[in-house]
């Protein structure tokens, strides 16, 4: 028999009715755990409503609690790594200057200006040992040799490096009256090949000691002989200049090329004096360490840079295939007060340019020129100057010589090419050597004496220490 669908479902509803259970005959949960929904009739149809569909809204923000009480201290960490050091402040403004205190005392000053002269004397001066018996009975002759002779004494050679200091002082016995020598006692320098460099008698009277007389010392000399009557000559060396830690180095070779005043350095001069000349290479080496120089090799007595012929002897030039240099060198140059004394022509500036020869002032300063770069190259030192004031032999520093040239003619000349040239120039003319003052800084109104090598030389060592710095 057929089933239609209206019985079907009739059937159904009554097998759901008797299965169905009452919404408030369940079971009450106590928990929301494993919960995820609830039954709800929505309208006349009976649902499930998921929890999170439950959810209420955000409420309103609650009341702070109060604070709770402090907890236990916390254990200290591990120290941190040191930090980078902060950056310097800048230096505060100077402060005032204090009060000037006030003036003490003066205490005994005879007894300090005696203290004072035995600190120097004990500070400065150096006593030179010898074996007083490897000396000779006999006098010292003026070649060198001894030739024995009772009452005289003769001290064995006493090494001393005439480049590391500038004098010797002495002190002895002079002869008895009845001998009368005016050579005795006597201090002869030696090179280091024996032979005599010169020879300085004391100066001393019959009889009389002398003590501490100061004898300057040539830069070639390598050791020192003295002879006396009776007793023994004491030698000290007595630094002087700068020490050898505060000089300026100048790594380079220096050429000087002079005339008398530069020849006659450690030198005895032929006049009254008999002094034995300190003159312009031993200062500049007191105050610099040069890599080598060539002393006196290059300076040449009674010469002038330009000749009166193109063969002229006396002319510098002729002589400068004899030099020598290195690339770089420094050289000087210092001619003018022969060039004005031998009535040396000027020319002009178009005897340098084409180089007409040494039979001008201008020629030979190109003729100078083309030497020092041929030798030195193009990076040469060049260092000239004019002329010192001169009141010597007929000519004066304001005198025309015959050709109508002053001093300061070629002074004028050598500017020219120094400055085309950019080399560096030494005005001597106006240092310390005036007309006024010849006749104590000269022994002759033209050669120096050991004070005016003094005062001569420092526009000299102002200039070189302006090419140190340029270098340095």
């Amino acid at each position: 028999m057929a089933v239609d669908r209206n019985t079907i479902k009739a059937i159904v509803q009554e097998v759901l009715s008797e299965q169905a259970q009452e919404v408030d005959s369940l079971v009450i949960a106590e928990t929301l755990d494993d919960v995820n929904s609830l039954p709800a009739f929505q309208g006349s149809e009976m649902v499930l409503v998921p929890l999170k569909a439950l959810k209420g809204e955000k409420g309103e923000k609650g009341e702070a609690g109060e604070r709770g009480e402090q907890g236990p201290p916390g254990v200290q960490g591990a120290q941190g790594e040191q930090g980078l050091q902060g950056v310097q402040g800048e230096r505060g403004e100077k402060g005032e200057p204090g009060e000037k205190g006030e003036k003490g005392d003066p205490g005994d000053t005879n007894f300090t200006a005696e203290l004072n002269e035995l600190k120097e004397d004990l500070s400065t001066f150096e006593k030179l040992s010898y074996n007083k018996a490897q000396g000779v009975t006999g006098f010292l002759k003026l070649n060198g040799e001894i030739t024995p002779y009772g009452g005289f004494f003769t001290t064995p050679k006493i090494e001393v490096d005439g480049s590391k200091a500038r004098h010797i002082y002495v002190d002895g016995n002079a002869l008895n009256d009845n001998l009368t020598s005016a050579n005795y006692p006597i201090f002869m320098q030696f090179d280091e090949s024996g032979s005599v460099l010169s020879h300085t008698p004391s100066g001393a009277r019959a009889g009389e000691k002398f003590a501490k007389k100061e004898i300057a010392l040539n830069s070639a000399t390598r050791f020192v002989r003295g002879c006396c009557f009776g007793g023994a000559m004491s030698f000290y060396l007595k630094k002087i200049g700068v020490a050898q830690s505060n000089k300026k180095s100048i790594n380079h070779n220096v050429n000087f090329v002079g005339m008398s005043l530069w020849w006659y350095d450690g030198k005895t001069t032929n006049n009254a004096e008999r002094a034995l000349q300190v003159g312009y290479q031993s200062l500049l080496r007191e105050q610099f360490n040069f890599k080598s120089d060539s002393g006196v090799n290059y300076c040449y007595s009674g010469a002038s840079l330009g000749g009166t012929t193109a063969t002229d002897v006396n002319s510098m030039m002729s002589k400068s295939g004899e030099w020598k240099g290195e690339k770089g060198d420094i050289w000087t140059l210092d001619s003018i007060t022969n060039d004005f004394k031998r009535n040396i022509p000027l020319g002009s500036v178009s005897d340098y340019e084409n180089a007409t020869g040494i039979t001008t002032f201008y020629g030979a300063l190109r003729a100078f020129s083309d030497r020092v770069k041929a030798l030195s190259g193009d990076d040469a030192i060049v260092i000239c100057s004019n002329a010192l004031r001169r009141n010597n032999d007929g000519a004066t520093s304001v005198s025309a010589n015959s050709r109508g040239h002053k001093l300061t003619d070629y002074e004028l000349a050598i500017m020219t090419i120094a400055k085309r040239n950019n080399w560096y120039f030494v005005d001597q003319f106006r240092s310390g050597i005036t007309d006024e003052n010849l006749s104590i800084t000269t022994f002759d109104g033209l050669h120096l004496n050991s004070f005016g090598y003094r005062l001569a030389v420092l526009p000299w060592i102002e200039t070189f220490n302006m090419v140190a710095n340029s270098l340095a």
